[in-house]
Protein backbone atom coordinates (compact mmCIF):
# COMPACT_ATOMS: atom_id res chain seq x y z
CA UNK A 1 0.00 0.00 0.00
CA UNK A 2 3.04 2.45 0.50
CA UNK A 3 4.48 1.34 -2.72
CA UNK A 4 0.98 2.31 -4.11
CA UNK A 5 0.54 5.56 -2.21
CA UNK A 6 3.85 6.35 -3.53
CA UNK A 7 3.41 5.99 -7.13
CA UNK A 8 0.17 7.77 -6.89
CA UNK A 9 2.04 11.11 -6.00
CA UNK A 10 4.75 10.79 -8.21
CA UNK A 11 1.81 10.76 -10.56
CA UNK A 12 0.22 14.17 -9.43
CA UNK A 13 -2.81 11.94 -8.44
CA UNK A 14 -5.31 12.49 -5.50
CA UNK A 15 -5.21 10.06 -3.01
CA UNK A 16 -8.54 10.51 -1.72
CA UNK A 17 -10.00 10.43 -5.12
CA UNK A 18 -8.01 6.87 -5.91
CA UNK A 19 -9.89 3.12 -5.49
CA UNK A 20 -7.94 -0.01 -4.98
CA UNK A 21 -9.20 -3.08 -6.52
CA UNK A 22 -7.76 -6.40 -5.00
CA UNK A 23 -9.04 -10.06 -5.98
CA UNK A 24 -9.24 -13.21 -4.24
CA UNK A 25 -9.85 -16.75 -5.15
CA UNK A 26 -13.64 -17.73 -5.34
CA UNK A 27 -12.68 -20.89 -2.87
CA UNK A 28 -11.22 -19.10 0.24
CA UNK A 29 -13.60 -19.34 3.38
CA UNK A 30 -15.87 -16.48 4.40
CA UNK A 31 -13.97 -16.10 7.65
CA UNK A 32 -10.58 -15.68 5.79
CA UNK A 33 -11.82 -12.91 3.23
CA UNK A 34 -13.50 -11.23 6.44
CA UNK A 35 -9.70 -10.95 7.66
CA UNK A 36 -8.44 -9.70 4.32
CA UNK A 37 -10.88 -7.09 3.77
CA UNK A 38 -10.47 -5.81 7.06
CA UNK A 39 -6.50 -5.38 6.67
CA UNK A 40 -6.84 -3.62 2.83
CA UNK A 41 -9.35 -1.69 4.64
CA UNK A 42 -7.43 -0.47 6.98
CA UNK A 43 -4.24 0.09 5.55
CA UNK A 44 -6.31 2.56 2.78
CA UNK A 45 -7.76 4.12 5.74
CA UNK A 46 -4.04 4.78 7.15
CA UNK A 47 -2.35 5.81 3.25
CA UNK A 48 -5.05 6.92 0.90
CA UNK A 49 -8.60 8.45 2.26
CA UNK A 50 -11.35 7.59 4.70
CA UNK A 51 -12.98 5.21 2.49
CA UNK A 52 -13.25 0.67 1.99
CA UNK A 53 -11.71 -0.89 -0.85
CA UNK A 54 -13.30 -3.17 -3.75
CA UNK A 55 -12.65 -6.49 -3.98
CA UNK A 56 -13.23 -9.05 -6.93
CA UNK A 57 -13.03 -12.88 -7.46
CA UNK A 58 -9.94 -13.53 -9.81
CA UNK A 59 -12.62 -16.00 -12.08
CA UNK A 60 -14.60 -13.44 -12.35
CA UNK A 61 -12.48 -9.69 -13.28
CA UNK A 62 -10.67 -11.08 -16.82
CA UNK A 63 -14.03 -12.17 -17.87
CA UNK A 64 -14.86 -8.07 -17.71
CA UNK A 65 -11.45 -7.19 -19.98
CA UNK A 66 -11.95 -10.26 -22.75
CA UNK A 67 -15.51 -9.29 -23.24
CA UNK A 68 -14.53 -5.65 -23.87
CA UNK A 69 -11.81 -6.56 -25.80
CA UNK A 70 -13.27 -9.09 -27.87
CA UNK A 71 -16.58 -8.31 -30.01
CA UNK A 72 -17.12 -11.82 -30.58
CA UNK A 73 -16.86 -13.38 -27.36
CA UNK A 74 -20.48 -14.99 -25.88
CA UNK A 75 -20.05 -18.01 -24.40
CA UNK A 76 -16.32 -17.85 -22.66
CA UNK A 77 -15.14 -19.97 -20.32
CA UNK A 78 -11.74 -18.04 -18.39
CA UNK A 79 -9.19 -20.33 -16.70
CA UNK A 80 -7.43 -18.51 -13.99
CA UNK A 81 -4.20 -20.40 -13.00
CA UNK A 82 -2.33 -19.15 -9.78
CA UNK A 83 0.14 -21.02 -8.04
CA UNK A 84 -2.01 -22.89 -5.43
CA UNK A 85 -5.70 -22.91 -7.30
CA UNK A 86 -7.24 -22.48 -10.32
CA UNK A 87 -10.83 -20.33 -10.68
CA UNK A 88 -13.18 -21.21 -13.55
CA UNK A 89 -16.02 -19.00 -14.47
CA UNK A 90 -18.18 -19.77 -17.01
CA UNK A 91 -20.02 -16.67 -18.43
CA UNK A 92 -22.23 -15.50 -21.35
CA UNK A 93 -23.12 -12.20 -22.83
CA UNK A 94 -20.66 -10.63 -19.83
CA UNK A 95 -22.17 -12.50 -17.18
CA UNK A 96 -20.99 -15.16 -15.22
CA UNK A 97 -23.25 -17.92 -14.68
CA UNK A 98 -21.29 -20.31 -12.83
CA UNK A 99 -17.84 -21.00 -10.51
CA UNK A 100 -15.77 -23.64 -9.74
CA UNK A 101 -12.42 -23.47 -8.22
CA UNK A 102 -9.90 -26.31 -7.14
CA UNK A 103 -6.33 -26.64 -5.30
CA UNK A 104 -4.75 -27.85 -8.87
CA UNK A 105 -2.61 -25.13 -10.11
CA UNK A 106 1.20 -24.38 -11.40
CA UNK A 107 2.88 -25.12 -8.05
CA UNK A 108 2.25 -28.89 -8.42
CA UNK A 109 4.26 -28.80 -11.74
CA UNK A 110 7.26 -28.57 -9.71
CA UNK A 111 6.67 -29.57 -5.48
CA UNK A 112 5.51 -32.79 -3.85
CA UNK A 113 1.59 -31.63 -3.54
CA UNK A 114 1.97 -34.21 -0.45
CA UNK A 115 4.35 -33.06 1.62
CA UNK A 116 5.74 -29.95 3.03
CA UNK A 117 9.52 -31.11 3.57
CA UNK A 118 10.28 -32.91 -0.25
CA UNK A 119 12.80 -31.01 -1.45
CA UNK A 120 12.76 -32.95 -4.60
CA UNK A 121 11.00 -32.26 -8.12
CA UNK A 122 12.35 -34.22 -11.15
CA UNK A 123 11.75 -31.10 -13.78
CA UNK A 124 13.70 -28.67 -11.37
CA UNK A 125 16.51 -31.09 -10.25
CA UNK A 126 17.61 -31.39 -13.73
CA UNK A 127 17.86 -27.97 -15.15
CA UNK A 128 18.94 -25.90 -11.98
CA UNK A 129 22.64 -26.85 -12.18
CA UNK A 130 22.76 -25.88 -15.49
CA UNK A 131 21.36 -22.30 -14.75
CA UNK A 132 23.30 -22.07 -11.16
CA UNK A 133 26.56 -23.22 -13.95
CA UNK A 134 25.71 -20.45 -16.14
CA UNK A 135 25.09 -17.57 -13.16
CA UNK A 136 28.89 -18.53 -11.89
CA UNK A 137 30.15 -18.43 -15.74
CA UNK A 138 28.48 -14.77 -16.11
CA UNK A 139 29.66 -13.45 -12.40
CA UNK A 140 26.27 -12.78 -11.08
CA UNK A 141 26.78 -13.11 -7.75
CA UNK A 142 23.40 -11.43 -6.11
CA UNK A 143 21.29 -13.76 -8.13
CA UNK A 144 23.56 -16.86 -7.01
CA UNK A 145 22.73 -15.27 -3.22
CA UNK A 146 19.25 -16.13 -4.02
CA UNK A 147 19.58 -19.09 -5.60
CA UNK A 148 21.12 -20.09 -2.65
CA UNK A 149 19.02 -18.81 -0.46
CA UNK A 150 17.16 -21.08 2.40
CA UNK A 151 13.65 -19.99 0.37
CA UNK A 152 14.82 -21.97 -2.80
CA UNK A 153 15.03 -25.27 -0.69
CA UNK A 154 11.68 -25.77 -1.98
CA UNK A 155 11.42 -26.77 -5.20
CA UNK A 156 8.09 -24.66 -6.75
CA UNK A 157 10.12 -21.52 -5.10
CA UNK A 158 12.97 -22.29 -7.04
CA UNK A 159 10.85 -22.84 -10.50
CA UNK A 160 9.17 -19.01 -9.56
CA UNK A 161 13.02 -17.75 -9.63
CA UNK A 162 14.23 -19.81 -12.91
CA UNK A 163 10.76 -18.31 -14.50
CA UNK A 164 11.94 -14.56 -13.24
CA UNK A 165 15.51 -14.73 -14.71
CA UNK A 166 14.24 -13.51 -18.34
CA UNK A 167 13.03 -10.37 -17.04
CA UNK A 168 15.65 -9.62 -14.65
CA UNK A 169 17.49 -6.77 -14.99
CA UNK A 170 20.75 -8.37 -14.30
CA UNK A 171 20.44 -10.84 -17.35
CA UNK A 172 19.42 -8.27 -19.45
CA UNK A 173 22.98 -8.60 -21.87
CA UNK A 174 22.43 -12.49 -22.02
CA UNK A 175 21.28 -13.99 -24.88
CA UNK A 176 17.97 -14.47 -23.84
CA UNK A 177 16.75 -17.95 -24.84
CA UNK A 178 19.98 -19.55 -22.44
CA UNK A 179 17.75 -18.17 -19.05
CA UNK A 180 14.27 -17.99 -20.37
CA UNK A 181 13.25 -21.29 -18.37
CA UNK A 182 9.80 -21.41 -20.18
CA UNK A 183 11.52 -21.84 -23.29
CA UNK A 184 13.92 -24.15 -22.37
CA UNK A 185 11.25 -26.45 -21.37
CA UNK A 186 9.11 -25.64 -24.12
CA UNK A 187 11.87 -27.09 -26.50
CA UNK A 188 12.10 -29.80 -24.14
CA UNK A 189 10.59 -33.51 -25.40
CA UNK A 190 11.04 -35.62 -22.25
CA UNK A 191 9.00 -33.33 -19.56
CA UNK A 192 6.16 -32.23 -21.99
CA UNK A 193 4.26 -34.91 -21.58
CA UNK A 194 3.82 -33.39 -17.77
CA UNK A 195 2.54 -30.39 -18.89
CA UNK A 196 0.27 -32.37 -21.26
CA UNK A 197 -1.28 -34.27 -18.55
CA UNK A 198 -1.93 -30.77 -16.61
CA UNK A 199 -3.30 -28.99 -19.14
CA UNK A 200 -5.54 -31.94 -20.46
CA UNK A 201 -7.27 -32.69 -17.21
CA UNK A 202 -8.18 -29.13 -16.13
CA UNK A 203 -10.04 -29.30 -19.96
CA UNK A 204 -11.09 -32.64 -19.61
CA UNK A 205 -12.58 -31.48 -16.13
CA UNK A 206 -14.12 -27.83 -17.94
CA UNK A 207 -15.78 -30.30 -20.52
CA UNK A 208 -17.40 -32.73 -18.08
CA UNK A 209 -19.24 -29.44 -16.52
CA UNK A 210 -20.24 -28.83 -20.10
CA UNK A 211 -22.17 -32.21 -20.60
CA UNK A 212 -23.21 -31.73 -16.98
CA UNK A 213 -24.52 -28.34 -17.03
CA UNK A 214 -26.03 -28.84 -20.39
CA UNK A 215 -24.80 -25.53 -21.89
CA UNK A 216 -23.32 -24.61 -25.06
CA UNK A 217 -19.15 -24.91 -26.07
CA UNK A 218 -17.29 -22.06 -25.30
CA UNK A 219 -16.52 -20.23 -27.95
CA UNK A 220 -13.60 -18.83 -25.82
CA UNK A 221 -11.26 -20.39 -23.51
CA UNK A 222 -9.54 -17.33 -21.97
CA UNK A 223 -6.35 -17.97 -19.38
CA UNK A 224 -5.09 -15.25 -16.77
CA UNK A 225 -3.33 -15.76 -13.81
CA UNK A 226 0.75 -16.20 -13.33
CA UNK A 227 0.35 -19.92 -13.25
CA UNK A 228 -1.43 -19.88 -16.87
CA UNK A 229 2.33 -19.20 -18.32
CA UNK A 230 3.09 -22.42 -18.23
CA UNK A 231 0.26 -23.71 -20.40
CA UNK A 232 2.81 -22.26 -23.35
CA UNK A 233 5.36 -24.91 -22.46
CA UNK A 234 2.81 -27.24 -24.15
CA UNK A 235 3.19 -25.19 -27.62
CA UNK A 236 3.49 -22.18 -28.62
CA UNK A 237 1.06 -21.96 -30.91
CA UNK A 238 -2.57 -21.11 -29.96
CA UNK A 239 -4.65 -22.87 -32.64
CA UNK A 240 -2.61 -26.05 -32.85
CA UNK A 241 -3.50 -26.06 -28.68
CA UNK A 242 -7.25 -24.51 -29.79
CA UNK A 243 -7.74 -27.73 -32.20
CA UNK A 244 -6.52 -30.43 -29.45
CA UNK A 245 -8.83 -28.46 -27.23
CA UNK A 246 -11.30 -29.19 -29.62
CA UNK A 247 -11.31 -32.82 -29.31
CA UNK A 248 -10.95 -33.21 -26.06
CA UNK A 249 -14.72 -31.43 -25.50
CA UNK A 250 -15.70 -33.15 -28.49
CA UNK A 251 -14.48 -37.33 -26.80
CA UNK A 252 -15.85 -36.02 -23.46
CA UNK A 253 -19.67 -34.67 -24.85
CA UNK A 254 -19.66 -37.00 -27.50
CA UNK A 255 -20.67 -34.69 -30.70
CA UNK A 256 -19.04 -32.70 -32.33
CA UNK A 257 -17.74 -28.99 -31.30
CA UNK A 258 -20.83 -26.41 -31.99
CA UNK A 259 -18.87 -23.78 -34.09
CA UNK A 260 -15.46 -22.05 -33.66
CA UNK A 261 -12.74 -21.67 -30.45
CA UNK A 262 -10.01 -19.32 -29.99
CA UNK A 263 -7.46 -19.52 -27.22
CA UNK A 264 -6.99 -16.25 -25.50
CA UNK A 265 -4.21 -14.65 -23.38
CA UNK A 266 -1.31 -16.97 -24.10
CA UNK A 267 0.21 -14.71 -26.56
CA UNK A 268 3.91 -14.71 -26.28
CA UNK A 269 3.62 -11.11 -25.23
CA UNK A 270 0.77 -11.09 -22.99
CA UNK A 271 1.20 -10.78 -19.39
CA UNK A 272 -1.74 -12.74 -17.60
CA UNK A 273 -1.93 -11.10 -14.17
CA UNK A 274 -2.20 -7.74 -16.47
CA UNK A 275 -5.65 -9.01 -18.08
CA UNK A 276 -6.95 -9.22 -14.50
CA UNK A 277 -6.29 -6.26 -13.00
CA UNK A 278 -7.77 -4.46 -16.35
CA UNK A 279 -10.37 -6.49 -16.06
CA UNK A 280 -10.63 -4.96 -12.22
CA UNK A 281 -10.58 -1.72 -13.45
CA UNK A 282 -13.27 -2.29 -16.14
CA UNK A 283 -15.40 -3.77 -13.66
CA UNK A 284 -15.19 -1.88 -10.79
CA UNK A 285 -19.36 -0.86 -9.61
CA UNK A 286 -20.31 -4.32 -10.77
CA UNK A 287 -21.44 -7.40 -8.19
CA UNK A 288 -18.00 -8.86 -6.61
CA UNK A 289 -19.01 -11.62 -4.80
CA UNK A 290 -19.98 -14.93 -7.15
CA UNK A 291 -20.36 -17.22 -4.69
CA UNK A 292 -23.92 -18.29 -4.69
CA UNK A 293 -22.45 -19.30 -8.63
CA UNK A 294 -20.27 -21.87 -6.93
CA UNK A 295 -20.59 -25.52 -8.43
CA UNK A 296 -18.82 -28.62 -7.54
CA UNK A 297 -18.24 -31.61 -9.50
CA UNK A 298 -18.16 -35.16 -8.26
CA UNK A 299 -15.18 -36.95 -9.22
CA UNK A 300 -16.74 -39.67 -11.73
CA UNK A 301 -17.61 -36.31 -13.47
CA UNK A 302 -21.33 -37.04 -14.19
CA UNK A 303 -23.37 -35.14 -11.53
CA UNK A 304 -22.70 -32.08 -9.39
CA UNK A 305 -21.53 -32.44 -5.40
CA UNK A 306 -25.51 -31.02 -3.83
CA UNK A 307 -25.28 -29.58 0.06
CA UNK A 308 -26.36 -33.44 1.14
CA UNK A 309 -22.71 -34.49 -0.03
CA UNK A 310 -20.57 -33.99 3.20
CA UNK A 311 -17.01 -35.39 4.41
CA UNK A 312 -18.76 -38.28 6.03
CA UNK A 313 -20.90 -39.47 3.16
CA UNK A 314 -17.10 -40.60 1.34
CA UNK A 315 -17.85 -44.01 1.67
CA UNK A 316 -15.36 -46.64 -0.35
CA UNK A 317 -17.95 -46.75 -3.10
CA UNK A 318 -17.56 -42.76 -3.46
CA UNK A 319 -13.24 -43.48 -3.37
CA UNK A 320 -13.69 -46.52 -5.66
CA UNK A 321 -15.53 -44.36 -7.74
CA UNK A 322 -13.34 -41.23 -8.00
CA UNK A 323 -10.39 -43.80 -8.72
CA UNK A 324 -11.88 -45.39 -11.65
CA UNK A 325 -12.68 -41.86 -12.65
CA UNK A 326 -9.24 -41.01 -12.33
CA UNK A 327 -7.84 -44.01 -14.42
CA UNK A 328 -10.75 -43.32 -17.07
CA UNK A 329 -8.92 -40.39 -17.27
CA UNK A 330 -5.38 -41.32 -17.86
CA UNK A 331 -6.39 -44.06 -20.41
CA UNK A 332 -8.06 -40.89 -22.14
CA UNK A 333 -5.10 -39.22 -21.96
CA UNK A 334 -2.48 -40.83 -22.73
CA UNK A 335 -4.04 -43.50 -25.23
CA UNK A 336 -7.24 -41.99 -26.81
CA UNK A 337 -6.28 -38.81 -27.13
CA UNK A 338 -2.68 -39.76 -28.47
CA UNK A 339 -3.64 -41.82 -30.76
CA UNK A 340 -6.59 -38.79 -32.12
CA UNK A 341 -3.81 -36.09 -32.02
CA UNK A 342 -0.43 -37.77 -31.70
CA UNK A 343 1.86 -35.75 -29.05
CA UNK A 344 4.89 -36.16 -30.54
CA UNK A 345 3.81 -34.73 -34.24
CA UNK A 346 2.03 -32.20 -32.70
CA UNK A 347 3.99 -30.87 -29.17
CA UNK A 348 7.02 -32.94 -29.38
CA UNK A 349 6.97 -35.81 -26.81
CA UNK A 350 10.01 -38.14 -25.52
CA UNK A 351 8.38 -41.64 -26.86
CA UNK A 352 10.31 -42.81 -23.47
CA UNK A 353 8.63 -40.17 -21.78
CA UNK A 354 5.49 -41.36 -23.05
CA UNK A 355 5.81 -45.28 -21.55
CA UNK A 356 7.16 -44.03 -18.34
CA UNK A 357 3.88 -41.97 -18.28
CA UNK A 358 1.45 -44.87 -19.15
CA UNK A 359 3.57 -46.58 -16.25
CA UNK A 360 3.48 -44.27 -13.78
CA UNK A 361 -0.40 -43.67 -13.99
CA UNK A 362 -1.29 -47.08 -12.85
CA UNK A 363 -0.06 -46.51 -9.28
CA UNK A 364 -0.75 -45.32 -5.96
CA UNK A 365 -3.91 -44.06 -7.10
CA UNK A 366 -5.52 -44.36 -3.97
CA UNK A 367 -2.97 -43.62 -1.89
CA UNK A 368 -2.48 -40.26 -3.52
CA UNK A 369 -6.82 -39.67 -2.84
CA UNK A 370 -6.70 -40.87 0.20
CA UNK A 371 -3.63 -38.18 1.69
CA UNK A 372 -5.55 -35.57 -1.26
CA UNK A 373 -8.69 -36.03 1.21
CA UNK A 374 -6.65 -36.06 4.60
CA UNK A 375 -4.76 -32.82 3.34
CA UNK A 376 -8.26 -31.53 2.44
CA UNK A 377 -10.25 -32.19 5.28
CA UNK A 378 -7.30 -30.89 7.24
CA UNK A 379 -7.69 -27.59 6.02
CA UNK A 380 -11.41 -27.08 5.76
CA UNK A 381 -11.97 -25.31 9.29
CA UNK A 382 -14.19 -28.00 10.10
CA UNK A 383 -16.51 -27.78 7.63
CA UNK A 384 -18.38 -31.03 6.55
CA UNK A 385 -19.58 -29.54 2.81
CA UNK A 386 -16.82 -30.52 0.62
CA UNK A 387 -15.35 -27.98 -1.00
CA UNK A 388 -13.66 -29.10 -4.46
CA UNK A 389 -13.64 -32.12 -6.57
CA UNK A 390 -11.18 -34.92 -5.30
CA UNK A 391 -10.96 -35.78 -9.22
CA UNK A 392 -7.44 -33.91 -9.07
CA UNK A 393 -5.86 -35.38 -5.88
CA UNK A 394 -4.38 -38.27 -7.12
CA UNK A 395 -2.92 -36.64 -10.71
CA UNK A 396 -1.16 -33.98 -8.51
CA UNK A 397 0.41 -37.26 -7.21
CA UNK A 398 1.09 -39.24 -10.05
CA UNK A 399 2.64 -35.87 -11.90
CA UNK A 400 5.52 -35.42 -8.93
CA UNK A 401 5.77 -38.83 -9.43
CA UNK A 402 6.46 -38.71 -13.21
CA UNK A 403 8.71 -36.28 -13.24
CA UNK A 404 10.97 -37.72 -10.54
CA UNK A 405 10.77 -40.79 -12.45
CA UNK A 406 11.47 -38.98 -16.16
CA UNK A 407 14.82 -37.47 -14.01
CA UNK A 408 16.21 -40.86 -12.77
CA UNK A 409 15.35 -42.08 -16.55
CA UNK A 410 17.91 -38.98 -17.76
CA UNK A 411 20.36 -39.49 -14.78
Amino acid sequence: MIMLRNKVLLNNGDLRKTKVTWFYPISMAPKRLNKLRSTWNAAYLKYFANATTNCMTESSAPIHYFFRRYATATNLVNIDIGGGTTDIAFAKDKEVMHVTSFKFASNVLFENSFSDVDPNNGIVEYYKNTVCNLLKEKNLIELLDVFNGDNNAYPANMASFLFSLKNNSMTKELESKCLDFNYILQEDENFKIVFIIFYTAIIYHIAQIVKVKNVKMPRHITFSGNGSKVIRIITSDPKGLAKYTKLIFEEVIGQKYDGELDILGLDTDSNPKELTCKGGLLGIGTAADDKDKIIILKAKGDSLVSEEDTYDTIDDLYINQTITAVKDFFEFTLSRMNNLFNFDDNFGVEKKSLEIAKDICKKDIETYLRKGLAQCQEESDGKENIEETLFFYPIKGVLHSLSQSIYESLK
